[in-house]
């Protein structure tokens, strides 16, 4: 008597709603609340099961416990398969309403900047302007060209940080994105213009490929909740109209790029940049809080400074060095 009440309490575990259709069609991968239901009711009906010893008692199947079992191993297996990659493949020719892009503000003139410090080993070249706020510390100064200054603890460096600040969380806050599975690498992919997240870690071994679909001013932005890594010479190819300067990837904590990589777009990393040796960037290197580490890398600015952005960091720059000598002379 003891098992059939165990076994009638498992049938409001089967009181699942299954969506329409049209639903089912179209929201198999981006609407998963259904299969997470199932997957509870399944696994409290095991747990059911095993507490009262019942594994044997299939009612009102009776005897057809084969094709139960059978059914309840498919459905598990789906619901591993599914929830285990609530990101498939990509259409790469899939469309989807233009993006706005992330308005960098002041921060787009620099093709580094960082919080703490920036650290340099070997022969690294930029091709655009370094900033640092509230840091002072440059170790190896970097090699400068493209028009690019340098901007330490200024009024300038200080405004783009301001400005960083603002991108980075406009970025991040922005809704409606394809999803990626936890831990995820995009290796091997081609992506169309789009909002992606991955709520941790994502990496790129091998190349990932962001198709513009013939659109100059397609944008790609990447929220990563953790880390970024790519792994040795890995690569994001661009074609079809993509340019660096429309890609954003605003991580969580901190970056990596991989020994000898190529990596393009603009990274903007709530924690640190570090570029392992040899690794090029074809984008900017933008670190809220800490620091920014070469080794013998190169670096490019989708957008250089322009000659009045120059003209104007030089004639800040010479205002407030005078400022500074006309104080000191006169005390």
């Amino acid at each position: 008597m003891e098992k059939t009440n165990a076994v009638f309490e498992l049938m409001p575990l089967w009181h699942i709603t299954i969506p329409s259709k049209s639903a089912f069609r179209f929201h198999w991968f981006s609407s998963l609340a259904w299969v997470q239901a199932l997957n509870h009711k399944i696994r409290g009906w095991i747990e059911l099961l095993i507490s009262n010893r019942t594994l044997k008692w299939f009612p009102p199947l009776g005897r057809n416990r084969r094709s139960v079992f059978f059914v309840f191993g498919f459905l598990s297996a789906s619901f591993f398969a599914i929830s285990g990659r609530t990101f498939a493949q990509v259409d790469p020719t899939a469309t989807s309403t233009p993006l706005p892009t992330v308005n960098l503000g002041s921060a787009g003139n620099y093709a580094v900047l960082a919080g703490s410090t920036i650290t340099n080993t070997g022969p690294t070249t930029l091709c655009g302007s370094l900033g640092l706020s509230p840091g002072t510390s440059v170790t190896g100064s970097p090699v400068l060209s493209c028009g690019g200054v340098m901007d330490v603890d200024d009024p300038a460096a200080i405004t783009a940080k301001q400005d960083l600040s603002n991108a980075y969380n406009d970025a991040s806050t922005r809704m409606g994105a394809v999803t990626f599975t936890a831990i995820y690498d995009i290796g091997g992919q081609t992506l169309p213009p789009g909002l992606y997240n991955e709520p941790s870690s994502l990496g790129i071994t091998g190349s990932v490929t962001l198709d513009g679909q013939g659109n100059p001013n397609a944008v790609f932005i990447f929220q990563v909740g953790s880390t970024l890594i790519t792994a040795t010479g890995s690569t994001v190819i661009l074609i079809n109209g993509a340019t660096a300067a429309n890609v954003f990837w605003q991580v969580g904590s901190s970056c990596t790029l991989g020994v000898s990589s190529v990596f393009q777009g603009t990274i903007m990393a709530n924690q640190s940049i570090t570029l392992d040796s040899g690794a090029t960037l074809i984008g900017r290197a933008l670190a809220e809080v800490a620091a920014v580490t070469f080794d013998a890398n190169s670096i490019e600015n989708p957008v250089p400074p322009t000659a009045t952005d120059t003209a104007t960091d030089t004639a800040t720059n010479t205002a407030t060095d005078t400022a500074s000598s006309t104080a000191t002379d006169t005390s």
